[in-house]
């Protein structure tokens, strides 16, 4: 068999390595790419835009997302709808026995991806900031949606204790 050889295997040798380093740069973030990612992990979802026109898309509570509600809010986005970063938020009502504030700053000192705060009308609030600025790729989104899925059992068994 003839070895391979010249400008044209050079050329596609390039290309390869082009595209390659291309997935491992990654894309900017859409909101069908974050709802595939929450998809995946039996999240439903639905795809909007906020006030603003960016991106928005909630996210159905129960199973996986033990909250009253979560979303998640896109920023620094262009007008194809793509984007820099998001804001994945979930959130529990408020409730007769509210969760202590000392409760809340022991999970933020030991808990270091997702924190946990009560808003000005008494929600308990859990959110994490995911930067894709300069692209992320799948995998790479579905470890950081995964790792707030997590987080957020995490935290509504630990506001059960």
């Amino acid at each position: 068999m003839p070895k391979a050889t010249g400008p044209l295997t050079a050329l596609a040798l390039a290309a390869g390595a082009a595209t390659t380093a291309a997935a491992q740069q990654g894309s900017p973030l859409s909101a069908q790419s974050v709802a595939d990612a929450f998809g995946a992990l039996g999240i439903q979802t639905q795809i909007g835009t906020d006030d603003y026109g960016d991106p928005y898309v909630e996210l159905t509570p129960g199973g996986a997302l033990p909250t009253d509600f979560g979303y998640v809010q896109f920023w620094e986005c262009d007008q194809a709808g793509l984007c820099d970063s998001i804001l994945m938020v979930a959130g529990y009502r408020p409730q007769r026995r509210p969760v202590h504030l000392d409760k809340i700053n022991q999970w933020n000192v030991e808990h270091r991806w997702i924190r946990a705060y009560v808003d000005s009308e008494n929600y308990v609030i859990v959110d994490m900031d995911l930067s894709g600025y300069g692209g992320i790729t799948p995998d790479a989104l579905n470890t950081q949606v995964t790792r707030f899925v997590g987080s957020v059992a995490d935290f509504a068994a630990f506001i059960q204790r």
